[in-house]
């Protein structure tokens, strides 16, 4: 193909940016005859450099594979695409010098592996997420400024520039129309990548975040101040964003309640470029299973003595409280919650009390 008739096949495609299957295929080989290359791709990263995306157009799948599972930490262009500003381009063969290139383990290990000797990247979107667009060459060649300059690369960037813009305008619409949507029934939302970093959330999430759930917003990150809890929803996010059926959670809240969540892949009309991400649902906080120690006997096999130990852990109480409550030596407490760790395949209470409100 010609590169007039891959760019004008191109420049159509950016017109198909809203539709449910974009056309990125045909775009990234517009980019690549623009640019040349032997393949191109687009990558898009979160604000903490997490990788959201990848997409080729010719070259070699298991270079996308060892891309995705390590080599994407080690990128140096990366760092100079985000926080440069839309518009920047980048090339491999200018930002190192040639024995600075020798002694990189992501050029040696990664680039020089899968036969890339060269890397030519344009930066689409800087912000939350950045968004890249770049073609791999086998044999270095200069005189990047006259292809950037050139009047097919120019076109050709600006109608993508406006085409991303009208996309992420679509985004935005459909998620304030969501949030309004959930809102009128009391419901937070939030739009969140598989680690966790934010993107949207709505007003009631902003105000319940911290103040009425042990959930906080802390860097732009969902987090819960329990490491192992946090642990459980990072795996739920991930998980919500690989499945089409919803991933419903319990966290422990605060002052023994629990904090609930739905979580769900998004559907991609509140994603830039098709990248999964999760649309997390956060009801009301409930109360406890204080008042069902019965439930958490029969759902972990417990005495009722060890159950109503369990029950005051997830409404809050230390050892003390439950000895103090229960006219008993704080031993036998004690005692009882390291039984509780043995039946229930744990090593800390905040393990129990995350099994507790998970199974109630």
């Amino acid at each position: 193909m010609t590169q007039a008739a891959a760019l004008s096949r191109a420049l159509d495609a950016l017109q198909t940016l809203d539709d449910p299957d974009p056309r990125w295929g045909d775009v990234l080989e517009g980019f690549r005859q623009c640019v040349g290359g032997d393949s191109a791709r687009l990558l898009m990263f979160g604000g903490d450099g997490e990788l959201l995306l990848v997409q080729r157009e010719g070259g070699d799948a298991q270079a996308d594979s060892d891309y995705a599972a390590h080599f994407h930490a080690h990128d140096f262009l990366l760092p100079l695409a985000r926080g440069s500003g839309a518009g920047v381009w980048n090339d491999s063969a200018e930002a190192l010098t040639a024995a600075a290139l020798d002694r990189n383990v992501f050029y040696v290990d990664f680039l020089c592996r899968h036969r890339i000797r060269q890397v030519v990247a344009h930066t689409a979107v800087d912000g939350l997420r950045t968004l890249a667009l770049s073609v791999q060459r086998s044999q270095p060649r200069g005189g990047m400024r006259a292809v950037v300059e050139s009047a097919a690369t120019r076109q050709f960037t600006a109608t993508l520039a406006r085409a991303l813009q009208e996309r992420q305008a679509c985004a935005v619409q459909a998620w304030a129309s969501l949030d309004a949507c959930f809102s009128a029934y009391g419901e937070a939302l939030l739009l969140v990548t598989p680690s966790g970093v934010v993107l949207h959330l709505s007003a009631l999430a902003r105000e319940w975040l911290g103040r009425h759930t042990a959930l906080v917003l802390r860097g732009g990150r969902l987090q819960h101040p329990d490491a192992h809890a946090q642990d459980v929803l990072l795996d739920a996010l991930r998980r919500s964003t690989r499945q089409r059926t919803p991933v419903c959670l319990a966290l422990p809240g605060m002052q023994g309640a629990v904090d609930r969540l739905e979580l769900v892949r998004a559907d991609d009309g509140l994603s830039l470029a098709g990248e999964r991400l999760a649309l997390v649902r956060l009801g009301r906080r409930g109360a406890g299973p204080a008042a069902a120690p019965e439930l958490l006997a029969l759902a972990f096999g417990l005495t009722l003595a060890e159950a109503r130990v369990l029950a005051a852990l997830v409404q809050g109480q230390r050892a003390a409280d439950i000895a103090e409550r229960h006219k008993v030596r704080i031993t036998t407490v004690r005692t009882q919650i390291a039984g509780l760790l043995a039946k229930m395949d744990c090593t800390r209470q905040s393990e129990l009390v995350l099994k507790a409100c998970t199974a109630i």
